[in-house]
């Protein structure tokens, strides 16, 4: 038998995995993307984007990820050594999900969980369908769980 402890541990690793890969030789030429300490607030953020004197196209700041992109020439090993902040900085990828596969006249409902608009008759998905894939659902009201897997 599981305890919750081991659940919500297990939901954690599970959270940690990484959903998505880099294409090989997917870099968007000289763009970067730095990455703060996890406790830098959104002060902080804006005080190494002044000192770094570089224009961000995208700031971040959810959960434990803070930082920016930005474009620079060339590997900016100068730049990160201004801020001690910038825990991590690395060329900014193109990355993507496995291959979407579309099934055509799906069951009720699962055309609505794959579309934002109203009326749509396919079912988008990943190719992989989920294999491998953890589902932990704990009922409250019963105190009960389960496990679902699906098999690698």
């Amino acid at each position: 038998m599981y305890s919750v402890f081991t659940i919500l541990a297990a939901l954690s690793a599970a959270h940690a995995a990484p959903v998505s890969t880099p294409f090989a030789g997917s870099s968007i030429s000289d763009s970067w993307i730095a990455k703060l300490d996890p406790s830098a607030t959104a002060a902080d953020l804006q005080n190494a984007i002044a000192s770094l004197g570089v224009d961000p196209t995208h700031t971040y700041n959810f959960g434990d990820f803070v930082g920016f992109s930005f474009k620079a020439k060339s590997e900016p090993s100068v730049l990160r050594s201004k801020v001690p902040a910038i825990v991590q900085m690395e060329p900014d990828q193109v990355v993507a999900i496995n291959s979407p596969v579309t099934q055509r006249y799906p069951p009720y409902g699962l055309a609505r969980i794959s579309h934002r608009t109203r009326g749509a008759s396919t079912y988008d998905y990943d190719s992989s369908a989920g294999t491998g894939t953890f589902a932990y659902v704990i009922d409250t009201v019963r105190y009960t769980y389960s496990i679902l897997h699906t098999p690698s």
